[in-house]
C-alpha cells in the first residue's frame, strides 16, 4: 500500500468495500444453506413424503409456506454471519457490515427467494446499527451467553434429541449389546423347559417304568414313576440301616440295574 493510500480497517479496503476473503467466507455460508432449501413447489411435496433432513425440510413438513421458509433461512444466514465476523469486526459496525454484504456485495442476487428474504430481513447500511436492530442484538447476546459456556463440563454436553438415553450415551458412553447364544431347536419345546438332566427320565418313563429292571422294588408302579423323576443325582444310599440322604438323592433300591447276563 502506498504512503498516500487511505487508511482502512482490517476487514475493509482502501476504497471501503469488503475484503475478499470475508465476502468468499460469507457467501460459502449463504450456499450451504440454500441449497437445503427447496426451489419449488414441486420440490416442496417431494420434502414433505421423505425424512427431513434440515431445519427448512421440518418446517415444509409442518405445514410451513415457502415464504416462511426462506425468512427463517435468512436468519439463520444472519446469524451465522454474526458468529464468523464477530472475532474479526467490532461489535458496533457488525450491523453495518452484514448490510453491506446483503445490499452492496449482492451475495444473493435479489431475483432469487433467498436474496428476496435477506433483503426484507437486513436493513440498508445507511440505517444498520446494532441498537435499532432487535434480531442481531438477541444473537449477540446468545452468542456471548456461548462464550461463557464451558464445553468442557459434562453438564454443558450438547445431546441430539434431548432425551434421557441420549444425554446417557453421551455421558456413560452407547450402551453394550448383549448376545445370548442360540441353541439349536432339536428337542421339542417341552425339553427346553424340563432340565437338560431331568429329561432322559421323563422320557424313560413317560410309558410307564420298566418293572423288569427294577430290583427289588416293593413300591406301585406310581410311586416309582414320581420317585424316579429327579434332578441331577447328588449321592446314593443304601435301601437300609443308614440315614436318608440328601434332597434329590435315590435310592439304591431304585436305581436302575441292567439286566443279568443269561447262563446257558
Amino acid at each position: 500500500m502506498r504512503d498516500d493510500a487511505p487508511w482502512a480497517e482490517p476487514w475493509e479496503t482502501p476504497e471501503g468495500g469488503l475484503r475478499p476473503e470475508i465476502v468468499d467466507q460469507c457467501r460459502e455460508v449463504a450456499r450451504r444453506t440454500g441449497a437445503r432449501l427447496p426451489r419449488s413447489l414441486s420440490e416442496a411435496r417431494l420434502v414433505k413424503n421423505r425424512v427431513p433432513r434440515s431445519k427448512s425440510d421440518l418446517l415444509v413438513r409442518q405445514g410451513e409456506s415457502l415464504s416462511s421458509v426462506y425468512l427463517t433461512a435468512a436468519l439463520d444466514i444472519i446469524e451465522r454471519w454474526a458468529c464468523a465476523l464477530r472475532p474479526k469486526v467490532p461489535t458496533q459496525r457488525l450491523a453495518e457490515i452484514i448490510a453491506k454484504l446483503v445490499h452492496a456485495e449482492e451475495i444473493e442476487p435479489p431475483d432469487t427467494p433467498l436474496g428476496a428474504a435477506l433483503r426484507r430481513m437486513v436493513p440498508v447500511p445507511a440505517q444498520a446499527t446494532v441498537s435499532e436492530w432487535p434480531f442481531l442484538q438477541d444473537a449477540l447476546e446468545l452468542l456471548r451467553l456461548r462464550d461463557r459456556l464451558d464445553p468442557t463440563n459434562v453438564m454443558n454436553a450438547s445431546v441430539r434429541g434431548g432425551d434421557d438415553m441420549a444425554r446417557l450415551r453421551s455421558i456413560c458412553g452407547p450402551v453394550p449389546v448383549w448376545e445370548i447364544p442360540r441353541r439349536p431347536m432339536t428337542t421339542s419345546s417341552f425339553a427346553s423347559a424340563v432340565p437338560r438332566s431331568a429329561w432322559p427320565e421323563a422320557r424313560r418313563h413317560a410309558h410307564g417304568p420298566d418293572l423288569a429292571t427294577l430290583w427289588c422294588s416293593g413300591l406301585s408302579p406310581k410311586s416309582q414313576q414320581v420317585t424316579s423323576f429327579r434332578a441331577t443325582r447328588r449321592g446314593d444310599f443304601p435301601p437300609v440301616g443308614a440315614a436318608r440322604g440328601i434332597c434329590f438323592a435315590s435310592s439304591l433300591s431304585l436305581r436302575q440295574r441292567a439286566p443279568l447276563p443269561r447262563v446257558e
